[in-house]
This record gives structure tokens, sequence and C-alpha cells, in this order.
């Protein structure tokens, strides 16, 4: 296949990005709380690699349409990679406004655990779980984690529901559903 457009691709590139930046733009001046349009421009921002600005675009986003799982989903990778107090302060201004999105709550607990608190670390994956019942990754990094500080009855409480909530989920598991049934059978023996 022969490429026929110009011979400098970033120049392709960077008129395309200028001619979409200007219809948003311009969209937005019209209907400034477009959902399509904010999605747009945080998304753009987020591709050009200008992670504050797209941060300040999904949250935009996220105030209007707080039910936006795309803003969301690409809030919290952005927010990840910052350093862990930084995304804290965030996920938490996130997590004020959007109360009923467990995946913040969770993105906080990763957080908290890594950071070596325990306990608030379980609250906030108590509060993920509480929030999306039917979801095994929360119940099962709950059950890890009540596993890890020694409380094995809230581990096997957990473990019992991540392997409720599986049931067939071929989505990707922190740990398989043999080694869930392996630990409850260790710790139920203990």
């Amino acid at each position: 296949m022969t490429y026929t457009g110009s011979d400098n691709l970033i120049d392709d590139f960077l008129g395309s990005v200028n001619i979409f930046s200007t219809s948003v733009h311009e969209l937005l001046e019209r209907q400034p709380r477009d959902r399509v349009a904010l999605l747009g421009k945080a998304t753009a921002l987020h591709r050009l690699n200008r992670p504050g600005d797209a941060i300040n675009a999904y949250e935009a986003v996220l105030r209007h349409y707080p039910d936006e799982i795309t803003a969301l989903t690409n809030l919290l990778g952005l927010i990840g990679v910052q350093t862990p107090e930084s995304a804290l302060q965030q996920l938490r201004r996130l997590y004020t406004n959007n109360p009923g999105f467990g995946a913040v709550a969770a993105q906080m607990a990763m957080i908290h655990l890594q950071l070596g608190d325990s306990a608030n670390a379980i609250r906030l994956m108590s509060e993920a779980a509480a929030l999306a019942l039917d979801n095994p990754v929360y119940w099962i990094n709950l059950a890890i984690m009540h596993d890890r500080v020694g409380d094995s009855q809230a581990a096997i409480s957990a473990y019992e529901h991540a392997l409720l909530v599986t049931g067939g989920s071929a989505e990707a598991l922190p740990l398989s559903v043999d080694a869930m049934r392996e630990r409850l059978r260790y710790l139920r023996s203990n």
C-alpha cells in the first residue's frame, strides 16, 4: 500500500488535530455541555500527552455526566501514574463528586495498600465492593487484604462472595478460582 498524502506524516497528524480541535472548540462555544464534544476534548488532550489538561477535561465531563464510564476510566488511568499522594488527593475530590463510582474507591484502596496503610485500603475496598456487589475483582482484592492482615473470618467471607459472583467470569482476575478455593480450605482448617 502506498501512502499518497503529504510526505510529512507529522504535519498531516497535526493538521488533523487542529481541524478536530477547532471543530470541538466551536461546538463547545455553541453547546458548552455537549457530551461528545467534552469527551472529545478530554480524549484529544490525553492523546496529545497533556495529562494535567486531560485530567481537568475528564473531570469537566464527569461534572456534567457522572455516568460517563470512558471519562472515568481514562481519568483513573491518568491519576494512577502520578505520585501516590497526588493521586489520592485527586481521587478524593473525584470520589466526593461521584460517590457512587466503586472504581474510584478501589483505586484509592490500592494506593493506600501501596503506601502500607492496610486499614484505609480495606475500608475503601469494602466501599468499592459494596457499590459493585457483582464485581469479583473488588471482592478478591478485599479478601487478599483481609488475609494479609490476619483477619481470617473477614477473608473467608470475602473469598466466598468472590467465588459466588465470579461464576463464569471471563474477566482477568487477580487470583484464580482454584487458588481462592485452596486458600478457603486452608483458612477454614486453621
